[in-house]
Parts: C-alpha cells; structure tokens; sequence
C-alpha cells in the first residue's frame, strides 16, 4: 500500500513512523518519496497519512526523525508545539480534506520555548511581547510542574510532556476531531523526541 494512501488506517499509519524512526536511529534511511519526480507525482494533490504536531526546533524535523517524504506527513510546527485557533484548524483541514487518519502530538528534549516559559518572571519580562506570550500559553498548559517544580529531577522534560498532554486534550475536544475519534476514523497519540538519541518514545 502506498505510504500517502487516503485509505490508510490509523494503525498502519502509527506503523510506518515507528519503522521510520527504527530506521532513523539505526542510520539506514531509506528516504522514501523523495526527490523531483515525487514532487511531480503529488503536484496535483496530496494525501498525507498522518499529522504531526511538534515544536518549530531546527533539530525536530518531522519527516528526517520518522523517514518519510514528500506527500507523507502534514506538520504544524510552532515553538512548544502549542496550537492556537490557525494550528488547530490546521488539523481539521488535514483530517477532513485530506484524509488524514492519524494525529501525533511530539513534544522534545530540551525544549527552548518551555524552558523560556519556566523562567522567572524577572527574566521573561525581558523578551519580546510575543514571546511573552507564547511563553505565558505553555505556562497555562502546565500547572503540575510550576506548582511541583521543587520536587521534580528534570522539570523541562516533565513540563515538556505536561505540555504536551494539554495539547492532545486540547485536539480532543475539537468537535469535528471529536466526532471523528469516536468513529475510529483517526486516532490521536503523543510522543516525545529524545535529541540526544534520535528515539521517539510513544506516550
């Protein structure tokens, strides 16, 4: 079956990223849809199988991390990952006009934009008011960790995957995603990438 088959279930979906990452890790790419001809190939319309959430971070490239191309994934990258009404209708565009059957949230190690959102006030005060604000919207994603902050080892990844839950809740109860779960047309999952190592742990 195609890898960009509109008729893909959520389960070969999750299924294609987990070799692709496999292969990734193990540096034996194999670079699938790639290159001038494929671009000509899907010149005329696209049918990703799966749409990924993650963070604007130049080391967090959707399509190297899991070995995909051109036509395969659909990806709405903003720092934190986080999704604002452009982002998330982003997502139902991608499920209902394109057939999308499988939604990933990634969040990853080491993030800037969480580790700017868990700054003193004293510091944030410092940037930019738009930075400002997406720090203050991750800050609103991940109470558990501000709160327990003493008490956790590593609190950028704990707020990380706080970070990310939120995210998925928040893509949940979109009602046309909504309606689409409780079909079992698509499925949401999340993740969190590991930089160090290349592996994509499924949360």
């Amino acid at each position: 079956m195609s890898a960009s088959s509109h008729v893909m279930t959520p389960e070969q979906a999750l299924k294609l990223l987990k070799e692709g990452n496999i292969r990734f890790v193990s540096d034996k790419p194999e670079h699938p849809h790639y290159g001038i001809c494929r671009s000509f190939e899907v010149a005329g319309g696209q049918h990703p199988f799966a749409a990924v959430v993650t963070c604007s971070d130049s080391r967090v490239p959707p399509e190297i991390i899991f070995d995909r191309g051109i036509g395969d994934l659909f990806v709405v990258r903003v720092g934190g990952n986080v999704l604002e009404p452009a982002g998330l209708g982003s997502l139902v565009y991608a499920v209902r006009h394109l057939g999308c059957s499988l939604i990933v949230v990634m969040g990853h190690e080491n993030c800037g934009a969480v580790k700017t959102s868990l700054a003193a006030d004293t510091e944030l005060i410092r940037e930019p008011v738009t930075v400002i604000r997406l720090a203050e919207i991750i800050r609103e994603n991940i109470p558990e960790t501000i709160s327990n902050r003493s008490k956790i080892v590593d609190v950028i990844a704990s707020a990380v995957k706080e970070n990310t839950n939120a995210v998925a809740r928040q893509i949940e109860t979109e009602p046309f995603l909504e309606q689409k779960a409780g079909e079992g047309t698509i499925v949401l999952t999340k993740a969190y990438y590991c930089l160090s190592t290349g592996v994509v742990f499924w949360l």
